[in-house]
């Protein structure tokens, strides 16, 4: 009789439970915690050491499906990604043009893919099309990893490179990520 009771109760419990989740999966960016390093790591050592998330939310260099859009802003035509595999973010995440490409750039062209194929373009080797360029206000998916390098340059640096080109800024500074994908496809 008691395992009885317990087994109603559960199902009633789970009957509750909204099949959607109210809130995102991925908390806000005002609501993360910065993590602060108690120890030491070398440059060889930091991938695989620290569990560095991208901002994409997913650990570095994993394998995700991304969803967004091209969007034109003051920065240039930027991606907007509001969908990391098939789960919606908090906070949509924008990468410039130039921090999208494709992964082993210098090294493959790829293919575009036959009706019925899942992607319209991937990666290839002995293949010979480049992947289709951004277009404003097309939605995509793609497949690739996110990835990182750090960006930073002292202000000597920047003094010395004003002496060539006098309107010289610094670009994004920091720990900037990229993503780099293995196929697209266009959605709308």
């Amino acid at each position: 009789m008691g395992h009885q009771i317990w087994i109603l109760v559960a199902a009633v419990c789970l009957a509750c439970l909204p099949l959607t989740p109210q809130k995102p999966i991925f908390p806000a960016a005002s609501e993360r915690q910065p993590v602060i390093a108690t120890k030491p790591v070398s440059h060889k050592d930091l991938p695989y050491a620290v569990d560095l998330r991208g901002r994409l939310t997913r650990p570095l260099c994993t394998l995700v499906k991304i969803r967004g859009t091209w969007i034109k802003s003051d920065l240039g035509l930027c991606f907007h990604v509001h969908q990391v595999n098939d789960l919606k973010l908090v906070d949509k995440v924008v990468f410039r043009q130039n921090s999208i490409r494709k992964i082993l750039w210098d090294r493959y062209k790829g293919v575009t893919n036959y009706a019925g194929h899942p992607w319209d373009w991937s990666i290839g080797a002995g293949g010979d099309e480049d992947p289709p360029l951004p277009v404003e206000g097309q939605e995509r998916e793609m497949l690739g990893i996110e990835t990182a390098q750090f960006h930073l340059y002292s202000p000597a640096v920047w003094a010395e490179l004003r002496h060539f080109d006098p309107v010289a800024s610094p670009p994004e500074e920091g720990f900037v990520t990229s993503f780099e994908f293995l196929a697209i496809k266009k959605l709308k």
